[in-house]
C-alpha cells in the first residue's frame, strides 16, 4: 500500500481471470491522495492457498484481509467477481469498520443470481465450456461473459477460473438483502449503449432496491481498470466523497 499514513484507504478487488496487477493503472491515478490496497485473491499472483469454491470462503478471506489493514477502508471497489464478493461481504456485514461505519462501495458488474435471471442465465451459459472441460474453455467463458475480447489466461489461472466460477453462479441474494444496502454509500456506473440489457437491469435493480446512484462511464467494458482506469479512479474518488457525506452509490458496465 502506498501514500501518506493518513490518506483514505481504497481497496480494489479483482474478478475472475485477472489479478490485482490489473488495477495498477487505477492505483497510479488514485495516489497520492489515497492509500491503495491491492489484494490478490487465492490462486492469483501472491494469493496463497487453493482457489475458493464457495462464496462464503471468498467473503471470509476478504474480511480477514480488511482486518489486516492499518485502518478501515474509505472505499471498497470490486470488478466482476470482485464486485460479487464485495456485495456478498456487504450483505454479510463483513465491511463494517472498527467503529461500525461501512465504507463506500463501488461495484462493477456483480452477479445478482436469479434476481436478474437474464444475466444469471447468460453467465451460466458462458460457463458451459468450463463444465465440458474443453481445452481453452476458460478463455471462451471469459470472452462470452464479458461480451468482448479479454486478455487470454494461461493454464494456471485457467485452473483457478474453472474452480471458482461455480461459487459466483451459486450466489443468490434476496431482494430484502439488497434493500439493506440503502445503509451503505453505494455507486453504480454503467457505460450506456454498450451495456447489454441484463447488465442494465442489474444496475436498475441495485438503484431501486439498494439506493445505488447510477453513473455512466463511457469507454469502459467488463474490465474498466484496463479500459478506462482514470475514469474508474474518478468514480472511486467520488464514492469516497459520498461515503464521507453518507450518500449512496455500484459500478456496472
Amino acid at each position: 500500500m502506498t501514500a501518506a499514513d493518513d490518506a483514505p484507504i481504497v481497496v480494489l478487488l479483482h474478478g475472475v481471470g485477472v489479478g490485482a496487477e490489473s488495477f495498477q493503472p487505477v492505483a497510479r491515478a488514485l495516489v497520492p491522495g489515497h492509500g491503495v490496497a491491492l489484494p490478490d485473491r487465492s490462486g492469483y499472483g501472491t494469493g496463497a492457498g487453493a482457489p475458493r469454491t464457495r462464496i462464503e470462503d471468498h467473503v471470509e478471506d476478504f474480511g480477514r484481509f480488511l482486518t489486516s489493514l492499518p485502518r478501515p477502508p474509505a472505499v471498497v471497489a470490486g470488478v466482476s467477481g470482485g464486485a460479487t464478493i464485495a456485495l456478498a461481504a456487504a450483505l454479510a456485514g463483513a465491511l463494517a469498520g472498527r467503529d461500525g461505519s461501512p465504507p463506500g462501495l463501488l461495484l462493477h458488474e456483480p452477479l445478482l443470481g436469479e434476481l436478474v435471471p437474464e444475466l444469471h442465465a447468460a453467465a451460466s451459459a458462458a460457463a458451459d465450456a468450463l463444465q465440458r472441460g474443453e481445452p481453452g474453455g476458460e478463455n471462451a467463458f471469459l470472452r462470452r461473459l464479458a461480451g468482448e475480447p479479454l486478455p487470454p489466461v494461461g493454464p494456471e489461472v485457467g485452473a483457478v477460473v474453472r474452480a471458482e466460477v461455480p461459487s459466483f453462479l451459486a450466489f443468490q441474494p434476496d431482494i430484502r438483502d439488497l434493500e439493506r444496502l440503502g445503509e451503505l454509500p453505494l455507486l453504480v456506473t454503467t457505460i450506456g449503449d454498450r451495456s447489454g440489457r441484463p447488465r442494465q437491469a442489474a444496475a436498475e435493480l441495485l438503484a431501486q432496491a439498494g439506493g445505488a446512484h447510477v453513473v455512466t462511464i463511457p469507454g469502459c467494458g467488463h474490465l474498466p481498470q484496463l479500459q478506462a482506469p482514470e475514469r474508474l479512479a474518478a468514480a472511486i474518488a467520488a464514492t469516497g466523497r459520498g461515503a464521507a457525506a453518507r450518500r449512496a452509490s455500484v459500478c456496472l458496465s
